[in-house]
């Protein structure tokens, strides 16, 4: 056997590992510096080597190092770690805690004192406050809408309650406490279905499954409480129901009252519900002059939008960051969250500036990308989510300026 030929190819070997090692090691060490601009007459390439940038962390010097505390309620509380991780991922935010609240009013409290910068909040909640507390929460933002809650109104067969606006004399309805905003929600809204208050007997219970539990034992007759749709617990009750006679009620009462009663409650909406989303143990179901099938899923229920609040001890930049990300992003994060926390269509909503302003921050995006404009032209509409709408970009556009 020929030694020096084994040898001789054992070298050649280690030298071939050794040159493409060096090679994975230098692309893996590149110190490479992402420029915010293309043109090599840029002032901002000259200032870029003036200040000695070339040697710093271009990405260091813009993150907003400021430490934002983002609160919610422990229903919530799921839903908050998730957008905080998206809302670093994704801006130059470096840092959010997340908090859960046991109390939604302290939740209130913490964010318009300071304590807290960020919250997810329903506008229901802001308006028991206000009245309750007779405050004027001018140091109080919206940023943004997020996810669609629901008010569920659970019932069983043989009691034959199948309109929420003809409950029986003393009929016992359960709620939770005031981790859930049904909580303060409950009067003003038998009072806005025109009972008497002593009319309902109100049962409160600690948490959800002592709820439940008082439910299967007939220990009370209908369950109120507000949640997200679907979810899981919801679909154990009924996929644990075998007598099959547990009844969602659906939002329908005669339409004078239903005018009156979503005039007093703007913050509320009338919304359509697929039951084909929850267990399907649920369908088909029949009670009243009501048929839900899986080809006839439409129910009426009544929901309410959560809101990103803040106040005004946020930098400006931290807000522009997130408003950006919502508005420009929606698509992107509804892709990231679980169902139950899918984001509503974005943009402003009109019923909520009786209770709260939106930031200026999220006023001039929403400027900027044509959702409001101080032009009065009906083709504004095509600039929706496009760009501003000025004279100057609808004849830029083609339209006519009428």
């Amino acid at each position: 056997m020929n030694y020096n030929l084994i040898i001789l190819f054992i070298i050649i070997i280690f030298i071939f590992y050794f040159i493409n090692k060096r090679i994975i090691i230098q692309k893996e060490n590149y110190l490479t510096y992402y420029l915010p601009f293309y043109s090599t007459d840029s002032n901002l390439l000259n200032k870029f080597y003036r200040e000695h940038n070339y040697s710093k962390n271009y990405f260091k010097k813009k993150f907003n190092y400021e430490v934002i505390k983002f609160g919610s309620d422990k229903e919530s509380h799921e839903f908050n770690l998730l957008l905080s991780k998206i809302i670093v991922d994704r801006t130059f935010s470096y840092s959010i805690s997340s908090i859960s609240y046991n109390n939604n009013l302290k939740l209130i409290n913490d964010l318009y004192n300071n304590k807290i910068n960020l919250a997810i909040i329903t506008i229901m909640l802001i308006n028991y406050y206000n009245l309750k507390y007779n405050i004027n929460l001018d140091n109080l933002y919206v940023i943004t809408n997020l996810n669609k809650i629901y008010i569920l109104i659970l019932t069983k067969l043989k009691y034959k309650i199948f309109r929420i606006d003809q409950i029986p004399y003393k009929t016992k309805i359960g709620i939770l406490i005031e981790n859930n905003s049904m909580y303060f929600y409950i009067d003003t809204f038998l009072k806005d279905l025109k009972y008497n208050k002593g009319d309902i007997e109100i049962i409160i219970y600690n948490n959800l499954n002592e709820l439940h539990n008082a439910f299967i034992k007939d220990e009370i007759e209908i369950i109120i409480y507000i949640d997200n749709l679907p979810n899981d617990k919801l679909n154990q009750l009924i996929d644990f129901n075998f007598e099959r006679d547990i009844i969602l009620l659906p939002f329908k009462i005669n339409s004078k009252l239903q005018e009156e009663f979503l005039m007093e409650n703007t913050f509320l909406s009338k919304d359509i519900f697929n039951l084909n989303e929850i267990t399907a143990t649920y369908l088909p179901k029949k009670f009243d002059n009501y048929y839900y099938l899986i080809y006839r899923p439409d129910f009426s229920i009544l929901s309410l939008s959560q809101y990103l609040i803040t106040n005004n001890k946020i930098s400006d930049s931290n807000i522009n960051n997130i408003s950006k990300l919502f508005l420009r992003n929606v698509k992107t994060l509804n892709n990231m969250l679980n169902k139950e926390y899918k984001i509503d269509k974005i943009g402003p909503r009109i019923n909520i500036n009786k209770y709260l302003k939106y930031h200026p921050a999220t006023m001039k995006i929403f400027k900027e990308n044509g959702y409001i404009t101080n032009v009065n032209n009906y083709n504004c509409k095509y600039l929706v989510g496009v760009k501003e709408c000025t004279e100057k970009t609808l004849e830029d556009n083609g339209f006519e300026l009428v």
